[in-house]
């Protein structure tokens, strides 16, 4: 081969090799590794922590910011309404099974038609009750940190983790076009420094 050509491909393949050890250290290792005493981890892997607390962070404020309309959306007659039938089934449950399964004597006083009262009276205070307990749930749920911790912790979870892989793979034709890049460019480079 002629020297003419030595230095643009010497310099296309030292981009390349720059690129393709930028881009491997991006996502590699993913476990800490020592060589020489020096210890090495991929950078997302080495920042994991630090983005899935950004990440929840950032959930988090979304949360809060939007909290009138997540309340307006909990409280909604629709909402409520949606629920009924199976709130229905567990009061009639509980006054048909459970209670005189409980309290057997109250089993031989009560008979379909009081159960099908006390079970109106019970859902028409279940329908005034209900919203204000769930707003007072998602009030304590957004200022007591459980949901933030929630939030980080699923964010750090392997399925997370998964993502973050599965993003590595997504990448990989942008990573060959990157390294492609960098090869052509440097090889030009090489071209016009030998041309100089």
């Amino acid at each position: 081969m002629p020297s003419i050509y030595f230095l643009p491909l010497a310099c296309g393949v030292g981009c390349w090799l720059c690129v393709t050890i930028i881009v491997y250290y991006l996502f590699r290792p993913v476990m800490p590794v020592k060589v020489a005493g020096i210890r090495f981890i991929g950078i997302v892997p080495g920042a994991y922590n630090t983005i899935s607390r950004k990440l929840a962070d950032t959930v988090y404020q979304q949360i809060l910011s939007n909290k009138p309309q997540l309340e307006k959306e909990i409280s909604s007659e629709e909402r409520i309404q949606q629920l009924l039938p199976y709130i229905e089934t567990q009061i009639d449950e509980f006054l048909r099974v459970k209670l005189p399964a409980s309290m057997p004597m109250i089993a031989m006083l009560i008979g379909d038609k009081t159960i099908h009262q006390v079970k109106g009276i019970f859902v028409s205070e279940i329908k005034m009750l209900f919203p204000k307990i769930l707003l007072q749930y998602l009030d304590r749920l957004t200022t007591d940190g459980k949901l933030h911790a929630m939030l980080v912790s699923q964010f750090q979870s392997t399925a997370a983790r998964s993502y973050v892989q599965g993003l590595e793979q997504r990448c990989k034709p942008l990573f060959f076009k990157l390294k492609l890049f960098s090869f052509v460019f440097g090889a030009v480079y090489g071209l016009i420094l030998l041309l100089l």
